[in-house]
């Protein structure tokens, strides 16, 4: 995954919650365990730093940055497919 399209995902995640919107991206996120949905809400719902966030997760940021860009990889994939 290019560092655009990696963007791009970021992007969608973003307007997703702005518009609270039921769409492609709504049901991959219903997929998704606690702890990554978390992460992702924190990040692209609230607005949260990584500090911020590694600490509410009880989890250090480089953990917090691999799961994360597992998600963005995850939903980069199904995305793909369709």
């Amino acid at each position: 995954m290019t560092k655009a399209e990696k963007e791009d995902i970021k992007r969608k995640l973003i307007l997703w919650y702005e518009n609270s919107g039921n769409n492609e991206i709504g049901d991959i996120l219903k997929r998704l365990i606690m702890r990554e949905r978390k992460i992702i809400e924190y990040r692209y719902r609230d607005g949260i730093y990584w500090d911020f966030i590694s600490e509410k997760m009880n989890l250090s940021r480089m953990q917090c940055f691999r799961i994360h860009n597992s998600v963005i990889e995850r939903i980069y994939k199904i995305l793909s497919q369709n």
